[in-house]
């Protein structure tokens, strides 16, 4: 799974580096504060512009009957899952902020993820006991931590992939001891190199797979630089089409790879044009002034 892991990285590549560029130009991150080069930021406009407008407001739960036959047992059901989904998506704010970034990696990069995740919370009640609270949980997935078996259409994807971030802490808790014996393999930017190694593993963290393996129906973790199978389990949702996640939502696509093509990149020229022309505008008031 490791091997499977690198080549769709290496598929990834290209985009995956332009992707970043995008990102910078959104954020208009430059090379300093010295750098005196106007620019007319029309990527970031046409964002907040189209953001509001592909995702305006949380959305409203339907579910209806299939058939309008004389069935007050399909009616009834169909109010009880209604009501669950609009519970869940009012109550808890995991569903509104995952949608919301999704888009806009949808927007920049060009391909958002989210990720739907089953837990169980033990929450103590007035008597002094607990109770066992059942929620669905809505992950947003960073676009860079999504990877699928490279295919030319989402029809042919058999495995589908995210990424997790565990300290020491939190992958004992979820996969035992033996968690103790993989490596840390990811640090936060600006880790203090004279820190010893009780603080520096504190602040790592390890990289843990989680893949989806339609073929064989089943569920596997595993942590880079670790040889050994996490866990592993069989289709642990049951849920149609298998997948914990939905297609995610491509930009511009042919039918010869999955790979997206950002929209920046289609006018990338013209914004780069634009960033020209203002940059004249501003040296030729400039010399006005001087006269």
């Amino acid at each position: 799974w490791l091997d499977k892991l690198k080549v769709s990285k290496k598929e990834d590549e290209k985009f995956v580096k332009r992707g970043k560029k995008i990102v910078r130009r959104y954020r208009d991150e430059r090379t300093g504060w010295a750098d005196s080069t106007k620019r007319y930021n029309i990527l970031w406009s046409n964002i907040q512009t189209m953001l509001p407008a592909l995702y305006g407001k949380t959305p409203r739960a339907q579910v209806e009957r299939r058939f309008k036959d004389q069935d007050p047992v399909g009616r009834t059901a169909s109010i009880i899952i209604e009501r669950a989904l609009q519970f869940e998506i009012d109550h808890y704010g995991d569903f509104d902020a995952s949608i919301k970034a999704a888009v806009l990696d949808r927007l920049l990069p060009g391909r958002g993820t989210t990720w739907v995740r089953f837990e169980t919370i033990e929450v103590p009640n007035s008597e002094q006991k607990s109770t066992q609270l059942e929620r669905t949980c809505s992950d947003y997935v960073y676009w860079e931590d999504f990877r699928c078996s490279p295919a030319r259409v989402w029809d042919e994807v058999t495995w589908v992939a995210r990424r997790v971030y565990l300290s020491r802490k939190e992958g004992t808790e979820r996969f035992g001891e033996e968690f103790s014996e993989v490596p840390l393999t990811h640090e936060p930017v600006g880790l203090d190199d004279d820190k010893s190694k009780s603080q520096d593993d504190a602040n790592k963290k390890a990289q843990v797979w989680e893949i989806w393996d339609k073929t064989s129906k089943t569920a596997i973790w595993v942590a880079e630089g670790y040889s050994k199978t996490l866990d592993e389990q069989e289709d642990p949702y049951g849920l149609d089409g298998f997948w914990p996640c939905p297609k995610p939502l491509y930009a511009t696509q042919s039918t010869d790879t999955l790979v997206p093509v950002p929209d920046y990149a289609l006018y990338q020229d013209q914004a780069d044009e634009l960033d020209k022309l203002t940059n004249r505008i501003h040296m030729l008031v400039e010399a006005v002034k001087v006269v």
